[in-house]
């Protein structure tokens, strides 16, 4: 039976490969795109894109339109999620870069 948990992650999973149709990206740096939007979703507990429908969503990711960031954002985490989304592929973090600067001291 569906849940509004199942329909969030099959969202998030149509998304996440739609964006790989329209976005010309390695798997590696796509993947570094969903860590952001997970970021923004622990942030907000909202679902991403909600707005919109799938097409939608995926033109707006195409069109490098990004969710809005919170103002209580911690400014060193706002930083990550603004990388991980940036329209670029080769300007994104790898999962290393994300993991050293999510580390805490």
């Amino acid at each position: 039976m569906p849940t509004v948990k199942s329909d969030v992650w099959s969202f998030g999973k149509s998304l996440f490969f739609l964006s790989l149709l329209v976005l010309p990206l390695s798997l590696a740096y796509s993947l570094s795109l969903l860590v952001g939007v997970v970021l923004w979703e622990l942030l907000t507990e909202l679902p991403p894109y909600s707005e919109y429908s799938l097409m939608e969503a995926a033109q707006a990711i195409k069109d490098g339109e990004t969710l809005e960031i919170p103002s209580f954002c911690p400014p060193p985490l706002a930083a990550i999620i603004k990388d991980c989304w940036a329209l670029e592929a080769v300007n994104r973090p790898d999962f290393g870069e994300i993991y050293d600067r999510l580390e805490v001291p």
